[in-house]
């Protein structure tokens, strides 16, 4: 998701540089989105039991996909989970 961003975004050579920002503002662009990879939520799907115990590589999964917000808040609710449940 983040090189997709970086591709539209960036004015190095072989980029589109456009400023998704300016788009926005001038009301040109309503929201801006990146698509989902179907083949990496799948496998997300799949490990059910994992985002409760969420071990550290499963955890990198997440935090590379979704980024550094979402990977934290579900660390952390791992973690809470992991508090309530003796």
């Amino acid at each position: 998701i983040s090189i997709i961003h970086r591709i539209v975004t960036s004015k190095d050579k072989d980029c589109a540089g456009i400023n998704i920002g300016k788009l926005l503002h001038d009301g040109e662009l309503l929201s801006y989105f990146p698509l989902h990879d179907a083949n990496t939520i799948a496998e997300l799907k799949m490990k059910k039991l994992q985002w409760f115990l969420m071990p550290e590589e499963f955890a990198n999964k997440i935090h590379n996909y979704f980024g550094d917000r979402i990977g934290f808040y579900f660390l952390f609710m791992a973690f809470y989970w992991k508090w309530l449940v003796p």
